[in-house]
């Protein structure tokens, strides 16, 4: 059987911590980046986190109703955008070839924002 001594050895110093290598790939980047920059507080509608439902015929209703969470200081969050959901929800169930998927995600955050409102 092997045995290794990990134990230091009088007068070695430990080698400094390695810093994590910094992303310089734009691309990797922008994977890393959120639909929301806090520094700029602008929304990048185009990021791939929101699933193109910033665009086509609901893009109206989605871009007022994530702008209205994002940007909203109620307590709880997003309490103030019931409507903003409602009629975004409305609008998915209108087109549920475009928007299947976003229905789900967005249909239970809206039923989270509507039940802390009853």
């Amino acid at each position: 059987m092997l045995k290794f001594n990990l134990e230091p050895k009088p007068g070695d110093t430990p080698a400094p911590p390695q810093q994590p290598e910094s992303v310089t790939d734009p691309e990797a980047e922008e994977e890393t980046e959120g639909a929301f920059n806090p520094t700029t507080g602008e929304i990048n509608w185009d990021c791939p986190c929101l699933g193109g439902m910033a665009h086509g015929p609901c893009g109206p209703q989605f871009r007022e109703a994530f702008s209205c969470f994002v940007f909203s200081e109620e307590e709880p969050k997003g309490i103030n955008c019931v409507e903003k959901f409602k009629a975004m929800q409305d609008c998915f169930r209108e087109h549920p070839e475009i928007y299947a998927e976003g229905v789900y995600f967005f249909h239970s955050l809206s039923r989270r924002v509507m039940r802390l409102a009853c």
